[in-house]
């Protein structure tokens, strides 16, 4: 619930915070949010009772997995704006991302009490899971990316109104958890159902988003943003079900760990697939608009005079 909700209210948080007092105080929501977080933990969160046999601390592991995902983070979130490979910076960082991540997965497969588990992805239904968290993370950040770019840059809104337009869909996710973990409590729904029914309602989200232009306002916006909280509040807890369903208890911190690493590297690649292919058709267009501006053109003398 809060990688879903944090994700849609997070605009909302930080469009007020941007328009009342600076975008620079917004990255300092996260110390009264970890300070509470760390009293909960220690509070609430107890040990489990199925203890995990744990060698040393794998230093070596640790350093190797750092410079993959750090790297690759890097790549993702810059390599659009710096020409990809035509900058030194973003080819070493490639090379230094897929060697660390190959000498990474060697290691977690030759030791005896891995870093991070990846063994458990022999288990057909736990990699099937783990796939589909990676495209539910390009779906969930991407969309969370795209809608407040083009409602800023095009249609002019404030970051507060932006981040209203996307409050109804973090609630409605919220609501939909609640459902969805009743419904897998108190009935006998499949939760693979469940989730192809999120996947589908996401799809109805994207179609209905497809088209939007210079002309949709505020209303055209709101019902399909609801309906990719549904989608969500539907889809993410049976997701997590059938990912981590056929795993001893002993496993299911480390799936959850993995599980959850891929889902964030599915985000960050969406939202760089997202930016890459807006960037490139918009040049496209521009070419294509470029082409048919001249000065002989009337409607464009008719603009040069009045201007």
């Amino acid at each position: 619930m809060g990688l879903i909700i944090g994700t849609s209210i997070g605009p909302t948080l930080g469009g007020y915070i941007t328009d009342h007092l600076s975008w620079n105080r917004i990255f300092f929501v996260n110390i009264p949010v970890g300070i509470v977080a760390a009293i909960l933990s220690t509070l609430f969160i107890k040990e489990s009772e199925h203890k995990i046999t744990a060698g040393k601390m794998d230093w070596a592991a640790l350093a190797l997995l750092v410079i993959f995902i750090g790297a690759l983070q890097v790549i993702l979130e810059k390599g659009e704006s710096e020409d990809w490979f035509d900058t030194p910076y973003i080819t070493v960082l490639t090379i230094s991302s897929i060697l660390a991540g190959v000498l990474f997965i060697w290691r977690q497969l030759t030791v005896e009490h891995p870093l991070l588990n990846i063994r458990l992805l022999k288990n057909n239904v736990f990699a099937v899971g783990t796939f589909f968290g990676f495209v539910q993370g390009i779906g969930l950040y991407a969309s969370v990316f795209i809608v407040p770019v083009f409602c800023q840059n095009m249609l002019g809104y404030t970051a507060q109104q932006t981040g209203l337009l996307m409050l109804p869909g973090s609630l409605a996710a919220g609501f939909m958890m609640t459902v969805a973990a009743y419904i897998l409590k108190n009935t006998k729904i499949s939760p693979v159902l469940l989730a192809g029914i999120g996947f589908s309602l996401f799809i109805v989200f994207v179609y209905l988003l497809s088209g939007m232009n210079v002309n949709t306002n505020a209303s055209d916006f709101s019902w399909p943003l609801i309906i990719r909280g549904v989608g969500l509040g539907l889809l993410f807890m049976p997701l997590l079900t059938i990912t981590i369903y056929p795993l001893h208890n002993k496993d299911i911190p480390q799936a959850t760990v993995l599980s959850n690493m891929v889902r964030q590297l599915g985000g960050s690649f969406g939202i760089a697939m997202a930016t890459t292919f807006i960037s490139i058709r918009s040049v496209l267009h521009y070419s294509r608009i470029s082409e048919h501006v001249s000065i002989y053109n009337q409607a464009r003398s008719e603009e040069h005079t009045s201007e």
